[in-house]
């Protein structure tokens, strides 16, 4: 047993080094059909994605607080993170096509999510109001981030039996709606 994973494992290796030594000549002699290298990702340094654009039109669709932009306060970042999210149980609403009894279920999901958010702009006011304020120590950082993570899981849990009784309502073509997509494999 140990001899034949032995084989493979020296079969792999040479056909990776093969692989890697082909795709180099051929990269490197500039060869009639060799694979141009990948383009450039359209991500800053490091892979990092650019700050999404503010305005007053433009609401960026994340999930939790946008990252810092430099002309958006720290306090303001994180109200808008909590009013995206507003604005996705809404669109979720409205895209299902609640009957009556799923409405009221619905409500209690709300009323679960609007006591979270609550709790969260308590901690967002908490934040420096204008954007020209240096950025706090890492210690308060930390304590800022600790506070609205902990006030977010304190949040989910007060969701979560009131979003799996609103879940069970649904029909299957709702649920179809809200479920995640099956990750793509490649």
């Amino acid at each position: 047993m140990a001899r034949n994973l032995r084989k493979v494992l020296a079969a792999g290796t040479c056909a990776a080094t093969l692989i890697i030594s082909v795709g180099a000549l051929a990269e490197g002699a500039g060869a009639p059909g060799a694979m141009p290298p990948p383009p450039s990702p359209p991500f800053g340094p490091l892979g990092v994605l650019p700050p999404p654009p503010v305005g007053p039109d433009l609401i960026p669709a994340l999930s939790g607080p946008p990252p810092r932009h430099p002309d958006v306060a720290p306090r303001q970042g994180c109200l808008n993170g909590i009013a995206v999210e507003a604005g996705l149980h809404a669109y979720m609403a409205a895209k299902l096509t609640l009957t009556a009894a799923q409405e009221s279920l619905w409500q209690r999901v709300e009323a679960a999510y609007k006591k979270g958010a609550d709790a969260r702009r308590q901690i967002c006011d908490r934040l420096p109001a204008t954007a020209d304020t240096p950025p706090p120590t890492l210690t308060a950082a930390i304590g800022a981030e600790r506070d609205l993570l902990t006030a977010r899981v304190a949040e989910l849990q007060e969701v979560q039996p009131a979003m799996s009784a609103f879940y069970e309502a649904l029909s299957p073509e709702q649920r179809s709606v809200i479920d995640p997509p099956l990750p793509v494999r490649r």
